[in-house]
């Protein structure tokens, strides 16, 4: 009996990580016969490491199967996994992870009564150190709400929990291979991408609060350099997105930090002039924030860091944007 659902992780040198990923997947309520796990390993050469733990016996019980993915980025992984899947449901999760146990149950359900050509669901937090007392759980969620809905245009579902019908994979040809995070890098986008060339098409997209799953925040992202790095990539992203689809409305300018949502519109059509006078005017805000933080609200703000995520970081995001508009050439179409 062929599976209802394929589950691709790609991965990156990080099979501890991994690990607990593929351990929440043993811990599912569905029968394992519903799903399949496709491990798609992408560096240059097969990483041994990753080999040996889907290879371990506390696996057999999963219907696993590894390949390898030499083209670096996480949307040549992504595609290439769908390549291998069998299912007319294809998700997609991150390598650091964990499944609620009723994440399969939930979207199979999602599929018979909902019939979304593309759903998922929140990310919530989990740590393995102490967060800094400044630090807000706010910073990591990803959420749409607490209700189900279908999500309108200039809203996305998030790249770790996101499901498509294969059909629908097939139609849009995967991901873009331009956009995505390569190895240890930052930028990101293609789930965005993806949803915008979707919902051009009519696309339904649906978002379920209990088809969550938990994110291993790493100790690297309790610090605000993180945040101020990450910022300056996903207006890069944001740009790239917006010369692939120039008659597109995608969110080009960022939600302020901590807000946890991916929604807005900004025209991605628009005259040199325009998008140097929007370069002008971020890279002022840029400033602006950037020296108001010795004279910020200690009431609002009684920690540095919380003024740096939540005010200077999406104006480097949007002057990134705006700054990379500049240097992307816009293409006529998609």
């Amino acid at each position: 009996m062929l599976p209802q659902l394929s589950i691709i992780i790609s991965t990156y040198r990080r099979e501890k990580l991994l690990k607990l990923t593929l351990d929440s997947l043993l811990e599912q309520t569905s029968p394992f016969s519903q799903f399949e796990v496709i491990v798609v390993d992408n560096d240059a050469q097969p990483h041994p490491p990753t080999q040996t733990l889907c290879a371990a016996p506390d696996y057999r019980s999963l219907t696993l199967k590894l390949v390898h993915q030499p083209l670096s980025g996480v949307s040549e992984a992504r595609n290439y996994g769908v390549r291998h899947s069998t299912a007319p449901l294809v998700g997609f999760v991150d390598d650091d992870e964990r499944l609620a146990p009723y994440w399969v149950e939930r979207a199979l359900e999602i599929s018979a009564t909902r019939t979304p050509d593309i759903f998922g669901g929140p990310y919530h937090p989990f740590y393995n150190v102490s967060k800094p007392n400044w630090f807000k759980d706010q910073y990591v969620v990803m959420s749409h709400g607490t209700s189900k809905l279908w999500l309108k245009e200039g809203m996305y579902l998030f790249g770790g929990n996101l499901i498509f019908q294969r059909a629908w994979l097939d139609r849009l040809k995967g991901f873009s291979a331009e956009l995505g995070h390569k190895g240890t890098g930052k930028e990101s986008g293609e789930e965005i991408e993806i949803q915008l060339r979707a919902n051009r098409l009519g696309a339904r997209i649906f978002y379920d609060p209990d088809l969550y799953i938990l994110h291993y925040v790493l100790p690297e992202r309790l610090t605000p350099a993180w945040y101020l790095q990450s910022a300056w990539y996903t207006g890069k992203a944001r740009a790239k997105i917006a010369a692939l689809n120039p008659h597109a409305h995608l969110p080009l300018r960022a939600p302020e930090a901590g807000s946890g949502t991916r929604s807005g519109s900004a025209a991605g059509c628009v005259s040199f002039f325009v998008r140097l006078k929007n370069m002008l005017r971020d890279s002022m805000r840029l400033l602006g924030r950037y020296l108001g933080l010795p004279f910020r609200s200690r009431k609002v703000f009684p920690f540095s860091p919380n003024y740096l995520i939540e005010r200077v970081a999406p104006a480097i995001r949007d002057f990134s944007a705006s700054w990379f508009s500049l240097v992307y050439p816009q293409k006529s179409g998609h």
